[in-house]
């Protein structure tokens, strides 16, 4: 089984990344001044070789911006997986996935996105 290993950032702007056995924590709010709130970019982000019952990405942002991702890759489709767990922290943003992996079909509906405190996350 993989290690537990995270990644916790503020402000991120990635396009291509390999996360082998890693959780990705991304925390963006406005009181902070992370960017004024917004996502900068998160796109072609593969998770590989996670631990059974992990989380793979989590997003937690206030304030009311939208956030399009790309290109995310999670790891094997698991009954039990969550690939995202997005917090709203009292705000209400939106995350959307563009050509997810796994896609449409294979993930929703399911027990594999949750979503708290006005967070939505669209996945396609």
């Amino acid at each position: 089984s993989a290690a537990s290993q995270q990644i916790t950032a503020e402000d991120f702007d990635v396009n291509g990344l390999l996360l082998k056995g890693v959780t990705l924590n991304l925390s963006c709010k406005l009181v902070t001044g992370c960017a004024k709130g917004a996502v900068t970019r998160l796109d072609n982000v593969t998770w590989q070789n996670m631990a059974s019952g992990a989380t793979q990405l989590f997003l937690n942002k206030d304030g009311s911006s939208t956030s399009t991702f790309t290109g995310l890759q999670f790891d094997q489709v698991l009954a039990s997986r969550i690939y995202i767990a997005a917090d709203g922290q009292g705000g209400t943003p939106v995350f959307t996935l563009v050509s997810p992996i796994p896609p449409t079909g294979v993930v929703v509906p399911g027990p594999f996105v949750t979503v708290v405190n006005g967070a939505t996350v669209n996945w396609p």
